[in-house]
């Protein structure tokens, strides 16, 4: 399979509520994601898709998952109805990429290794599942967080994939330009009210590497909503070439 393609593919951050949001279709984000979905395979039709979830966090290395077919989904959640656990997904990976993930991440000195294990969580499928139901020959190659990494070393991480927005991958992670932005994301942490919004980083720096894949691209927001205790948005950063 060959990821050459001549244009720069967008990267996101989309934020996306909990598991039941696949069987919500009334829900304002259900539909966001439609058409963001409708968008990603009309407009940029990307020839594979690396995710990065807040659900999936491995101790001193990167994992990246490798499938040679279908990749398989876990039901990482308890106490909702039985539908959920009926849920499918049918979508493959692609080996040769997450191979390609992992000695990009070693060329920078990052610890890193394929898992051909674990299947996607639901911070991969339930927005995908919408959003592209059918993914049918594209990709998708999921991407682990390292446990209490730096906000420093998750943009650093964004900068490492970035390549593979130059041929044909869309990266997502489940304001301000470039360097600026990541200064000002990497200061979050000393920001005075981020442990009441989150207490724990894993649902937050998944932005972290989606702006240092963005580079010096700009961002906007594509959707934000605010429920009760809890404010969900979601972030393109487009290609400026």
């Amino acid at each position: 399979m060959s990821f050459d393609t001549s244009s720069r593919l967008p990267c996101y951050f989309l934020s996306h509520g909990g598991p039941t949001l696949v069987l919500d279709n009334e829900n304002s984000e259900y539909k966001f994601l439609q058409e963001w979905g409708d968008k990603v395979l009309k407009e940029i039709q990307p020839k594979a898709i690396v995710i990065i979830s807040a659900h999936w966090e491995t101790k001193g290395e990167i994992r990246v998952g490798k499938f040679e077919g279908e990749t398989p989904i876990i039901y990482d959640f308890g106490g909702f109805s039985e539908e959920l656990y009926r849920q499918e997904y049918h979508s493959k990976g692609s080996p040769e990429l997450a191979e390609k993930i992992v000695n990009l991440l070693k060329k920078e000195n990052f610890k890193a290794s394929v898992d051909t294990t674990r299947g996607l969580d639901h911070g991969v499928w339930v927005p995908l599942k919408v959003a592209i139901p059918e993914p049918k020959d594209i990709p998708i190659v999921q991407v682990s967080l390292v446990r209490h990494a730096s906000y420093e070393y998750n943009v650093k991480v964004g900068r490492t994939l970035a390549p593979l927005r130059d041929e044909g991958v869309l990266i997502i992670g489940s304001e301000f330009k470039g360097e600026e932005r990541e200064k000002q994301l990497i200061k979050l942490i000393d920001h005075p009210l981020l442990r009441q919004a989150h207490p724990t980083d894993e649902h937050l720096v998944p932005i972290h590497i989606a702006a240092g894949a963005a580079g010096q691209d700009s961002g906007k927001k594509i959707f934000e909503q605010l429920t009760t205790g809890m404010s969900l948005g979601s972030v393109e950063f487009c290609a400026s070439g």
